[in-house]
């Protein structure tokens, strides 16, 4: 379940995460995943941010789907320190590269990500467990208007980790620990996109998700096995984790989503 610490309830010394989302030039030399364009005039770019100060990580990724369309996340430890960022001539001149770069100026997302808890008992409190995984960034559009209980509810069921358990206790006489786990699903956060965004021509808000799984194999196998059980009674399966979670987003007013894959590289 996520937590709040004391630092976190002031809005400025909460960790905040950046996206720019970039749509490489036809002429771009990026041609594998993950790979971080090569040159002096990218290096130069790129560098930047990591002579800042509260800076955590930064890693270049891109979409599995379509290779020319990337992106760069900056972790910054609060959001305090990106704002301090933000008011340099280090960040126009880092913000002015990038835009030179691409052809086109980023679309720009700011994002406080919440860890779960997994059912092993470890809490991640980092984005990015690992470069080079199977990643999977999803976002889930909603209603503008939102109570803060529907907001906890979505944030709690979003929790991938936690279904099998839900859905074993839904069945009398099965014991969670026994459920089978088949280890793909390596990690998973989420985050409120801070930006309104657009959605079927209405303004949505927007909730990343982040899914590390251990393989593309991994992935497609927890998607189409992963239950939590069998009922007894019947021979009738429960559903499965996958639709169960997108049938809780629905019921939760969810609008519809946007799923991409992609490997990740610490820059």
């Amino acid at each position: 379940m996520p937590r709040k610490t004391k630092q976190q309830a002031n809005p400025a010394d909460r960790p905040v995460t950046v996206w720019f989302h970039l749509a490489l030039p036809a002429t771009s030399t990026v041609s594998s995943l993950p790979q971080v364009p090569t040159g002096d005039e990218w290096a130069s770019v790129l560098k930047i941010p990591s002579e800042q100060h509260g800076l955590r990580h930064s890693h270049w990724g891109m979409r599995l789907e379509d290779p020319k369309k990337a992106w760069l996340v900056l972790e910054w430890s609060t959001m305090a320190e990106l704002d301090n960022f933000k008011k340099t001539e280090a960040y126009t001149t880092f913000l002015n590269g990038l835009t030179a770069l691409v052809g086109d100026p980023p679309a720009v997302y700011h994002i406080h990500h919440i860890g779960h808890w997994m059912l092993s008992g470890f809490f991640r409190r980092t984005v990015w467990p690992r470069s080079q995984a199977h990643h999977e960034v999803l976002t889930v559009y909603f209603p503008v208007k939102m109570t803060p209980e529907l907001k906890t509810s979505i944030e709690l069921k979003s929790n991938l980790d936690s279904i099998g358990l839900r859905l074993a206790m839904m069945e009398t006489g099965i014991d969670p620990a026994l459920i089978p786990k088949k280890n793909a699903l390596e990690d998973q956060n989420l985050g409120w996109v801070e930006e309104k965004l657009m959605w079927e021509g209405k303004r949505v808000r927007g909730l990343r998700v982040l899914w590390m799984w251990s393989s593309e194999e991994g992935e497609r196998l927890w998607k189409q096995e992963e239950r939590g059980g069998k009922r007894h009674a019947t021979d009738k399966e429960l559903p499965l984790a996958i639709d169960l979670f997108f049938q809780d987003m629905r019921e939760c007013g969810m609008l519809g989503f946007e799923s991409y894959h992609g490997g990740f590289i610490q820059i």
